[in-house]
Formats: C-alpha cells, structure tokens, sequence
C-alpha cells in the first residue's frame, strides 16, 4: 500500500514502527493518498503519479508554493518530501470536507474568497510566472508527439481558448500566487479554512482561480460579484466578462486534461463523462 522506504519518513514511524492505522483517501484522481495515523499524530501521504509536464505539474514549484502557504497558516504543514521517490507527507488537517453545494452558498463562498485573497498575496520568491497561452501550447505540443491526429482535431477548440484569453485580458493584472484546483475536496473547515493539494498552484492571473470555481462548479455563477470582490480581484480591474472568457480557457484545459489521460489510458470512471461536459459548456460563448 505505502513502500517501507516512504512509510519510514512518518513521524512514529522513522524507526521502523508499525503505523496504529492506514486508511485510503479518496478525491483525487492522478495520485494514491492515505491517513497513517501513528503515536506521534495523524499525518497525510500522498503517492505521486507519473503526470506528464502538458498538466502544468511541477514538483518543485509545488512544494515552494506549498510551504509559503503552510507558513501563512492557509495550507497543512509540509512533513517530508522526495522529489525522486515521488512522495509528500503532510500534517493531516482533521475538519469537515467541502461539498458541491457549499459552492452555491454565499457564506461558504464569502469564506473561500477571503482565503484566495491570502492565497493571492503570498510572496511568490522568484518563481517564474506561468502564461496561461503556454498551458494550451504544452497540450498542443504533447498532443502532437504522441497523438498526431488528436493534435489535428483539437484545432478548433485550442483557438478558442487562445481567443478566450486574449478576450479575457489576462496579461493586463499582475501576477499573483494561483491555487488553480479548487475542488470541494481539496477545501477543509478546521480551526479555519485550508487549501489542499498544491499540484497545479503556479504564479499567474488571479482571476484563474475563480474561473477554477466556475468552471468546476457553475452554480457559483449567481455569487459572482462576491467572489470578485472578497477575492480582490476586482481591485485588479477584472470584469465579469473577463471571468466569463477565462472561464471558457480553464473549460478547455480541463478538457484537455482528461482527453490525455485518455489517450494515456488512465482514465478512471466518469472522466469520459466529465469531459464531455466541459465540452457542451464551451458552446455557450461563441
């Protein structure tokens, strides 16, 4: 279930002690992630996929990212990590999961807008910046030296989502620190709300994060003068027709995930469903 070699970075465990309980987290769908529970507390481990660079991963950024937002009290506690043995142990935030329907709820969305304004003012410490137009062009480029033919048909909607971005103004605001996978099971209700899951955080347009929210959850769409505002987006100049249209770009990435893994042959259950989805939403703005 855990390698030997990763269960000894556990605190409790570094001595080769048995773990008092291991128990299976589910929510994500590249990464395996568990509960161990030892003597010394309660801790997350998280076994890395081999995630091709076309998703925007980078380990090294994530854990610079992760560690700022430990450190500001918005994220768990980093334990141990190993780039190599593709592995990250974390304090394990014991609180109450999100669900799909805290995000049609104003309070909820108040809160998470309050915590992506800290999360937008973290200190990136020289990480570069990420342009969303590089995004689409890695999928493009993968597409292309795996999938020729999927490259061909992918033409259409992969110049929709560079209008999208262009239309979206994304260049015109600053770059800021971007969780950029906001799904309820990455948000937990301790002592305060914490952000999980840092995989995909980058240094880019702050507005990508609630384009994340719509795109994942549309009946966040009627609140959306609330999250422009407590996120302080809108202090930046972003409209709700900037939303609209990068929302469509984050649509289309998200689609695009999913039809790689895919192609890859690592697609779990419903993800077929899910991308076709975000595809009928990428309809609606001609």
């Amino acid at each position: 279930m855990i390698p030997a070699s990763v269960l000894g970075h556990v605190p409790g465990c570094e001595g080769g002690e048995r773990p008092l309980s291991i128990t299976p987290l589910t929510g994500g769908l590249s990464n395996r992630a568990f509960k161990v529970s030892t003597a010394a507390g309660h801790f997350a481990v998280r076994l890395h996929a081999s995630l091709t660079t076309a998703a925007g991963v980078d380990r090294t950024i994530e854990l610079a990212l992760h560690g700022a937002a430990a450190s500001a009290g918005i994220a768990p506690a980093i334990v141990a990590a190993d780039l190599d043995s593709r592995f990250l142990i974390t304090e394990f935030i014991d609180g109450r999961a999100w669900s799909d329907a805290s995000f049609s709820r104003a309070p909820d969305l108040s809160a998470l807008a309050s915590l992506l304004r800290r999360v937008h003012l973290i200190e990136p410490r020289a990480i570069p910046i990420s342009d969303p137009a590089d995004v689409l062009r890695r999928y493009a480029d993968t597409f292309e030296e795996t999938i020729p033919v999927e490259r061909l048909a992918l033409e259409p909607l992969l110049s929709h989502g560079y209008r999208a971005l262009e239309m979206a103004r994304s260049r015109s605001r600053p770059a800021a620190v971007i969780h950029n996978d906001l799904h309820a099971s990455n948000l937990v209700l301790a002592d305060s709300l914490y952000l999980l899951d840092w995989e995909y955080a980058a240094v880019s347009d702050p507005l990508i994060d609630i384009a994340c929210i719509l795109a994942y959850y549309p009946q966040a769409e009627p609140h959306v003068p609330l999250l422009l505002a407590e996120s302080g987006v809108a202090e930046l100049g972003a409209t709700s027709a900037d939303l609209l249209w990068l929302t469509q770009w984050h649509l289309l990435i998200d689609c695009l995930w999913h039809r790689l893994r895919r192609a890859q042959g690592v697609s779990a259950p419903g993800e077929v469903d899910r991308e076709q989805s975000f595809l009928r939403r990428l309809r609606l703005v001609r």
